[in-house]
C-alpha cells in the first residue's frame, strides 16, 4: 500500500470512517446555500451505502481519444463524491457543457455533486458530469461516494419548485437508482440475472435522467470502409 500512497492507512475501515465523517461536512454548507433544514440530511444518513474505492489506471501507449477513455462520461449516482487523485486525467463538464481539465492540487480534494443533489434541488445544483481521459501514464484515485439511506425518496423539494421553475424530475428511490445503474454497468451481474442465477427486486436502468452531453468531444476517428 505504501507504493500507492504513503499516507494510506493499514486499516481501510479507519480511512472509510474518516471519509464518512468528512463527507458529512459539505452537507450543512449545501443546506445554507440550497434551503433544506439543518437536520435534513442527518435524518437520511443513518446507514447510507456509501462506498470508498481505490482505482488504478495502468500505463499504456494508446491514444487520447473517445475510444480509449480511462472511464467514460457519467455522473455519480449518490449525493456527492469526495475525490483524491494522484495524477492528471480527470475532466469535468462546466456550466457551458464543455469538458475542462480538473488537475490535482496538492493538499486538496475534489467534491463532485451527485445525481441525488440535482434531483432534490430541481437542477439548481447540477450533477457533475466527468470522465477520465487517457494520458498514457499510471494513475491512482480514491473516491468516496457519499450516499443516503437506501429507501430515501428523491424528488424536487418544494422550495425549488415554482410556476417559473416546475419540477423537472420524477420521484426516484435513492437505493434503486444506485443499484439499477450499478447492475447496468456490470456485465457479469446482468448475465447472472439472465441465467436466473441472481434475482433482484429493483429495475435495471439504462438512461440516466441527470445525464448531459458535452459540446466539445474528441473528434471522431474517420470510418474505414471494409474491403469488398
Amino acid at each position: 500500500m505504501a507504493r500507492l500512497h504513503p499516507w494510506f492507512p493499514r486499516r481501510g475501515d479507519g480511512l472509510l470512517r474518516r471519509g464518512d465523517a468528512g463527507g458529512r461536512q459539505p452537507v450543512p454548507r449545501l443546506h445554507r446555500g440550497a434551503g433544506p433544514a439543518e437536520d435534513f440530511f442527518a435524518k437520511l444518513t443513518k446507514k447510507p451505502p456509501s462506498q470508498l474505492r481505490l482505482l488504478h489506471y495502468p500505463p499504456n501507449d494508446r491514444p487520447m481519444d473517445n475510444d480509449n477513455l480511462g472511464i467514460g462520461a457519467h455522473s455519480d449516482f449518490e449525493c456527492f463524491t469526495i475525490l483524491h487523485q494522484g495524477g492528471p486525467g480527470l475532466q469535468v463538464m462546466n456550466a457551458a457543457d464543455e469538458w475542462v481539465a480538473a488537475p490535482p492540487i496538492p493538499g486538496t480534494f475534489i467534491v463532485n455533486v451527485g445525481d441525488l443533489i440535482e434531483g432534490w434541488t430541481n437542477g439548481r445544483f447540477k450533477a457533475t458530469q466527468h470522465r477520465v481521459v487517457n494520458t498514457g501514464k499510471e494513475r491512482f484515485s480514491m473516491p468516496l461516494f457519499f450516499a443516503v439511506d437506501y429507501h430515501t425518496v428523491i424528488e424536487p423539494l418544494p422550495q425549488f419548485v415554482s410556476d417559473e421553475a416546475p419540477a423537472k424530475y420524477n420521484r426516484i428511490v435513492a437505493g434503486d437508482h444506485l443499484a439499477g445503474f450499478s447492475v447496468n454497468g456490470a456485465k457479469h451481474l446482468r448475465k447472472k440475472i439472465c441465467l436466473g442465477e441472481l434475482t433482484i427486486d429493483f429495475p435495471i436502468h439504462k438512461e440516466n435522467p441527470f445525464k448531459r452531453k458535452a459540446v466539445n468531444e474528441f473528434p471522431s476517428a474517420p470510418k474505414v470502409e471494409a474491403a469488398r
